[in-house]
């Protein structure tokens, strides 16, 4: 229960921020579609930028685990006087890795619909005002 919970609530957090991301792009889409970009390569583009955070900071992660994790797993069984030794096996963390980036993928598809749908001449006179 409480994995689920703190998995909605990350996504709820990540979906805002990229939201306020896509917000604060407005002008950089609007342009890239006057230039005759098709939004199709504006939506790759934004979801190629998104993998390659979410990968970086996954990979960020992982080492900061690897090396903290024995760290904090002799602490906790000093303190219950037993031992343990937890370990991260790789096929999890692929698993991980997929998950969080068909996550991104979608957030970001979310975050990016309102722009895509609306016509040029409607997000220029958004940036006047």
């Amino acid at each position: 229960m409480i994995f689920i919970m703190t998995v909605a609530a990350g996504s709820l957090i990540t979906g805002l921020l990229l939201a306020m991301w896509m917000r604060s792009r407005k002008t950089e889409i609007a342009v890239l579609i006057s230039l005759g970009i098709s939004k199709g390569n504006i939506l790759s583009q934004m979801m190629l930028e998104g993998m390659l955070v979410y990968s970086i900071a996954f990979i960020g992660a992982g080492i900061a685990t690897k090396f903290l994790l024995p760290i904090i797993s002799n602490g906790m069984a000093i303190m219950q006087g037993n031992s343990m030794t937890p370990e991260l096996s790789l096929s999890w963390m692929l698993l991980l890795l997929c998950i969080g980036l068909f996550g991104v993928m979608v957030l970001t598809g979310i975050a990016i619909f309102p722009y895509m749908k609306k016509p040029i001449k409607e997000i220029l006179s958004e940036m006047e005002g």
